[in-house]
């Protein structure tokens, strides 16, 4: 019995003298493989489902023995056609297996692997120390509601978030956004303070609560949800260039490491404090103005004490 029959239980007959998908897979994906694949991603979503409801421990580590069994199927066709392991994570068919190799070749790997037994057995108290992490270990953290304390990831690899997240998100070791999926609504707080470029980073496109960005060393790519629910720290930019702010901001705006401010467009609205201390003269006399002359924040502006004196000034010549 092959496993294409071991797996989906079908048996071919007399009439059926077509090869096996696994028999006779060519670099170039076949209808046949490509049937076969499509019925293997099926049968790997069922048993996720089973799985996350699953309440017998014995059953659901059965499940997941079956799990691993199709993960395997699936791979040995990929890797028989040309580029499988960009195919595979596309279709995150075995990204697990790709991110334990790519563990492997750095000196931390055994105290991650001793945290990921942690975690499979229901203990979850050295998750901060993970730099590598599973999509079957999120989906454990998941079903338990455990605070994602992931600050020590080095890769975004293996980070399935779902759609919608009600607690924190604390991912400030990420140096990069590649392979980063967020989820789309963000009820709690997010940190990614260690990213200093938005290259590859797609925010929620709802943000309520605070979005820690103050690391980045330049605002170009950055694309922020149009309205945002609570904090924005962006206090590490030195330059305006390129930023586009939230329409409404409900939280404070901290922009304290601008050093100048030419083409800086501030929120129609701030329901919050507004942080631009890093401002040092000399500043030219359009900025003094438009500082001087937005009324948008509705609570107090910081600025630098001798630029705070320059729009004073500006407001009294101009009563």
């Amino acid at each position: 019995m092959s496993k294409f029959e071991a797996i989906f239980g079908d048996k071919k007959t007399e009439k059926d003298n077509s090869p096996s998908p696994e028999s006779n897979l060519s670099k170039a994906p076949t209808s046949e493989s490509m049937d076969y694949m499509e019925k293997l991603g099926i049968l790997r979503e069922k048993l996720r489902a089973d799985i996350r409801q699953e309440k017998d421990k014995e059953k659901k580590l059965r499940l997941k023995e079956k799990l691993i069994s199709v993960l395997e199927t699936s791979l040995g066709v990929l890797r028989q056609d040309e580029g499988w392991k960009e195919k595979a994570e596309e279709e995150m068919i075995y990204t697990d297996e790709m991110i334990i190799e790519e563990a492997k070749k750095h000196p931390d790997f055994k105290e991650n692997e001793k945290i990921w037994k942690q975690i499979r057995n229901g203990k979850f108290d050295n998750i901060k120390k993970l730099t590598f992490i599973t999509n079957e270990l999120m989906e454990i953290l998941i079903e338990n509601n455990i605070p994602l304390y992931l600050y020590g990831l080095q890769s975004a690899q293996g980070l399935k978030l779902p759609e919608t997240m009600n607690g924190n998100l604390y991912l400030y070791g990420l140096q990069s956004a590649e392979g980063l999926k967020l989820p789309e609504t963000m009820n709690g707080n997010l940190y990614l303070h260690g990213l200093q470029s938005a290259q590859g980073l797609e925010l929620p496109e709802t943000i309520n609560g605070y979005l820690n960005l103050y690391g980045l060393q330049s605002a170009q790519g950055l694309k922020l949800p149009e309205t945002m629910n609570g904090n924005l720290n962006l206090s590490g930019l030195q330059s305006a260039e390129g930023l586009k702010l939230p329409e409404t901001m409900n939280g404070y705006l901290g922009l304290n490491g601008l050093q100048s401010a030419e083409g800086l467009k501030l929120p129609e609205t701030i329901n919050g404090y507004l942080w631009l201390d890093g401002l040092k003269p000399p500043i030219t006399e359009t900025a003094i103005k438009y500082l001087a002359e937005y009324e948008g924040c509705k609570e107090r502006i910081h600025f630098n004490t001798a630029v705070q004196e320059l729009i004073d000034k500006f407001r009294k010549k101009n009563k």
